[in-house]
């Protein structure tokens, strides 16, 4: 079954001019997978490869949403927020904090937006994923955020790989992620960063 998926979701963004990239890899360019036009990744040398397809896929759908104009709250794939995201992250630019909030917040808000779509698409097409397991995934990465803005810094191990944070987190989407347990920072600190 969810072969099927993976075979309709390629030939949908091949008709779309997005080449599909399986990475032999349990990690590639430092993430296990990422969406950014005309390419998609994804790391399918891991236990939860189906999993993070199905996320960039839904990445994937916010970039045709986009492109058909209609409203998101989430306009970063547009402009340069992202971008600047990443080259702040490494040393080429400097922000200052009010600007670095603020685009953090609207990662999370399309992380989040992404989330939700791939939980609603795995309920309407039956696929055999885990969705407690999903949820508590998609929570730590919003949460990591936090921490990456507060350290400058990128993971070096994805802290979605945690138990210790898996089982810090709900397992219902959360919808505020501005702040994060010291707990959990101290856990990302010493295993991720």
């Amino acid at each position: 079954m969810f072969g099927d998926f993976v075979v309709e979701a390629v030939d949908h963004m091949a008709q779309n001019g997005v080449t599909v990239h399986f990475v032999a890899k349990p990690r590639y360019n430092n993430c296990t997978g990422f969406f950014c036009f005309p390419n998609f990744h994804v790391a399918a040398q891991r236990e939860y490869w189906q999993e993070i397809f199905v996320h960039e896929y839904c990445h994937f759908l916010q970039h045709l949403d986009e492109q058909a104009g209609k409203p998101v709250k989430y306009p970063l794939m547009k402009d340069q927020s992202y971008v600047d995201w990443w080259d702040w992250l490494d040393g080429k630019i400097d922000l200052d904090a009010r600007k670095v909030r603020r685009i953090r917040r609207g990662i999370q808000q399309m992380e989040r937006d992404c989330d939700r779509r791939a939980i609603e698409l795995i309920k309407k097409r039956g696929l055999e994923l885990d969705l407690d397991h999903y949820i508590r995934r998609a929570n730590v990465y919003h949460l990591f955020y936090c921490v990456a803005e507060k350290h400058r810094k990128w993971y070096r191990i994805p802290p979605y790989d945690m138990q210790e944070l898996m089982e810090m987190v709900p397992n219902k989407l959360l919808r505020s992620f501005d702040k994060v347990s010291p707990e959990f920072e101290a856990i990302v600190l010493s295993h991720c960063l």
